[in-house]
């Protein structure tokens, strides 16, 4: 699934040189008006009307000759559960290379409010002729993914960021949306009950207890759980008849982000997509699993508020494929 990120639409506008609206504040402890997060603003940072939609809060840093930063915070909610990595990848895919002039410095782990994050370095180049500098902090919190970016001319880099990173250090998450520390899980049942196996021998499968088959094709079964998901198994006509399935996927679907896992006797790439079937207006997760080297694919659909426990037995089905 493409997450919607809402970056590229905040800073391909970028409007620091230009006038910034009313000033509301200077110097001190800024607090969400909708009382999301509060932290400690820089000194000589103002807070001003955001030009765009996508913005929560805006704020500007100003020099002798104007204005030459911007400070801005986004929210995103997120259809489903993802991890930072995950968002981060797909910040990157479709947030950050859309920019103009994009290029890549250091990604690196940090830390806000106690949350995972990743702290991402870059510059860009809005117009011609001018480059700017940025630092962005990426986290999550329940299903809310926060971007706090800051851009400023390179020659004021070194000294706008101190101050930046005593702001991310002080900023906090209002209380109670921070998710409570995960516990070690207790081993649950997986509702794999059963095993499939190709009638002409190419590949094994386990699936949930209860599956029915929908359809047999000459190459491989579309099988229906008791839960509503539908599971696409195919040993297709080749690598590149592979490709060209996930092509007709990716068009119309938001991109989550991708992992890897060890499965049978291989690897699985795993991509996570999203789509909102306009036939029941319900939001579907698409789960794209590929085996490298082999013409084999699975397509998973699940109700999106139904994925986050059915991922205990994907998981286990897509690590429990056998093919040969």
């Amino acid at each position: 699934m493409r997450i919607k990120y809402k970056l590229i639409i905040g800073i391909i506008l970028i409007a620091f040189m230009l006038s910034v609206g009313i000033v509301y504040s200077q110097g001190s402890h800024y607090s969400d008006p909708q009382g999301r997060f509060s932290f400690n603003l820089p000194v000589d940072w103002k807070a001003a009307v955001p030009y765009d939609s996508s913005q929560i809060a805006y704020f500007t840093y100003s020099a002798q000759q104007g204005n030459i930063g911007e400070l801005i915070i986004m929210i995103e909610e997120l259809p489903f559960s993802a991890s930072i990595d995950q968002y981060a990848a797909a910040a990157e895919e479709n947030g950050f290379k859309q920019l103009p002039g994009y290029t890549p410095g250091t990604q690196l782990p940090a830390t806000i409010f106690g949350l995972s994050a990743i702290k991402k370095n870059f510059t860009f180049s809005p117009q011609t002729g001018l480059t700017l500098q940025a630092e962005a902090y990426m986290f999550i919190s329940g299903n809310s993914a926060y971007t706090i970016l800051l851009d400023v001319l390179p020659d004021y880099f070194a000294q706008v960021e101190p101050g930046f990173s005593q702001a991310m250090a002080s900023f906090k998450v209002q209380s109670g949306v921070i998710p409570a520390p995960t516990p070690i899980p207790t081993p649950v049942p997986s509702g794999l009950g059963t095993t499939y196996t190709d009638p002409q021998g190419r590949f094994t499968i386990p699936i949930p207890a209860g599956s029915t088959t929908a359809q047999t094709t000459e190459i491989g079964v579309v099988l229906n759980t008791p839960d509503g998901v539908g599971i696409a198994v195919m040993y297709t006509l080749g690598e590149q008849y592979v490709q060209s399935m996930v092509a007709q996927i990716k068009p119309d679907h938001q991109f989550h982000g991708q992992s890897q896992l060890q499965a049978g006797n291989g690897q699985a790439l795993v991509e996570l997509y999203s789509k909102v079937n306009p036939q029941d207006t319900v939001n579907y997760a698409t789960v794209v699993v590929t085996y490298p080297g082999t013409p084999f694919m699975l397509i998973i659909t699940v109700p999106a508020d139904k994925y986050n426990q059915a991922q205990i037995w994907i998981t286990e089905m897509i690590k429990g494929v056998f093919i040969r």
